[in-house]
């Protein structure tokens, strides 16, 4: 377990196998691609179910300032749920997807990176 979360990453030689909790292997075949770069979410914003909503509030002093409800879909809300209050990589996100959805890391890496500049242009990661 890495950073809190199920994620250990074993580089041999000129590719990096990531092994997520299913037990899943993904390989990256470019080691320079892969992305190590750690965030964390803001302490203080936390992720509500409002119906079949899921939106990030500021809660407690720090987030007084903040006057926005940001809504996330379903597939952000469950990145969220399992980085929240933890350091996490841009890597680690799209492998959450990758397992989750089974779909391919390149694709899941686009995702994560979408996500992660929505997040950090309304300030809740840093």
């Amino acid at each position: 377990e890495k950073h809190g979360l199920p994620y250990t990453v074993a580089a041999q030689e000129s590719c990096v196998v990531v092994c997520v909790a299913s037990g899943q292997k993904i390989f990256i075949s470019n080691l320079s691609s892969f992305n190590t770069e750690i965030m964390r979410t803001v302490e203080g914003f936390r992720l509500r179910k409002m119906g079949s909503e899921y939106i990030i509030v500021g809660e407690g002093l720090g987030q007084v300032d903040f006057n926005k409800l940001i809504a996330l879909n379903h597939s952000a809300a469950y990145l969220w749920q399992r980085i929240e209050g933890k350091d996490f990589t841009p890597d680690m996100l799209a492998s959450l997807l990758v397992e989750r959805y089974g779909i391919e890391f390149s694709m899941a890496l686009n995702d994560a990176e979408d996500i992660i500049r929505d997040w950090l242009q309304v300030k809740i990661i840093e």
